[in-house]
């Protein structure tokens, strides 16, 4: 039997408000120069504001510094995501369910599905991330080792 696609917008992406669609540095700087990191960490060691602070005062730090009181707060975003989560637990007759989706959608699927679990910050493009939603257990998380790497070269 084939496998059945379900399109889910509670999983979508965060509503990022007016930055939406705006380069990066303007997006995070203010945000991460709060917590003494460069504009330059931004683009080039993203991962490094979680040192120093969570996703949740992150996501609020954005929704407040929004223009258009558009941005989602992190309790907005994390009630969607219960939203799903909790339907996802509710599957009964899958023996795998394969999620695709942006990487902090990833992010808070699995903050959700593993409350326990620490150090799960920002994934890679393309990675893959497996849960034993039965046992809470995290079986992989980012995982890229697939992706072959290529160069390219001019002809």
């Amino acid at each position: 039997m084939p496998a059945e696609i379900r399109l889910k917008p509670e999983i979508r992406e965060a509503n990022y408000g007016s930055f939406e669609g705006g380069d990066d540095s303007e997006t995070w700087g203010d945000i991460f120069e709060r917590f003494d990191l460069s504009q330059n960490t931004v683009l080039t060691d993203f991962n490094a504001i979680f040192d120093k602070t969570t996703n949740e005062n992150i996501r609020n730090l954005l929704a407040e510094s929004d223009a258009y009181n558009l941005a989602e707060k992190y309790t907005d975003l994390k009630n969607r995501f219960i939203k799903f989560t909790d339907e996802l637990k509710s599957i009964k007759d899958a023996e795998n369910v394969l999620i695709v989706s942006h990487g902090g959608s990833v992010q808070m699927l699995l903050e959700l599905l593993l409350p326990d679990e620490k150090g799960l910050t920002e994934v890679d493009n393309c990675s893959t991330s497996i849960v034993d939603t039965k046992n809470e257990k995290l079986i992989a998380f980012n995982e890229t080792g697939y992706i072959k790497k290529q160069v390219l070269t001019k002809l």
